[in-house]
């Protein structure tokens, strides 16, 4: 009964439960950033001939952690993507998303908006991967979606982590 008093204390006030919420949310969707960035250079590092590529598309397991990465993966064995991702990271994701728009903060438009551009670059590396002639054109693809999306997985985290702290500095300090 004393933990519960001692947290009620804590978290006293609405603004306080809702920054902890927003911590919780920015924590997850951080370590999911930091497995995509993994994969980002583990792509970058495997795109240059067949046989390399083709070791990291089998060790791609390892990477199972990340919803993108097994979004990713069902997308390039052509399996429907929802199959994927199980049903308290679809909760997760759409609670941050209402909180997103019911917050209406700049920060987290940021964030979102580097969401949409990594997966809208994911999707556009696709497309045009779908519609090369040769393999070399392909890795010269993969090159710029491995550099472009560690440095947008590069810039969530920094933002992500100076947000964080930001939330928790309010928590502890009002």
């Amino acid at each position: 009964m004393k933990l519960i008093r001692a947290i009620d204390r804590f978290l006293d006030t609405f603004e306080k439960r809702l920054c902890v919420l927003c911590a919780f949310l920015l924590v997850w969707w951080l370590w999911q950033y930091v497995w995509t960035s993994l994969l980002m250079i583990g792509l970058g590092g495997a795109a240059h001939n067949e046989s390399s590529l083709m070791s990291f598309f089998e060790g791609m397991n390892k990477y199972n952690v990340s919803v993108f990465a097994r979004m990713a993966f069902s997308l390039i064995s052509y399996r429907p993507i929802l199959s994927e991702i199980a049903f308290q990271e679809i909760l997760v994701m759409a609670l941050s998303g209402y909180v997103l728009l019911v917050l209406k903060k700049r920060s987290g438009y940021v964030l979102g908006g580097l969401t949409l551009l990594l997966l809208g670059m994911v999707a556009l590396c696709m497309v045009f991967g779908l519609r090369v002639k040769r393999v070399s054109e392909l890795f010269v693809i993969f090159h710029i979606l491995s550099i472009g999306g560690g440095t947008l997985c590069a810039l969530f985290i920094v933002f992500g982590l100076n947000l964080l702290l930001r939330l928790l500095f309010f928590i502890v300090h009002e």
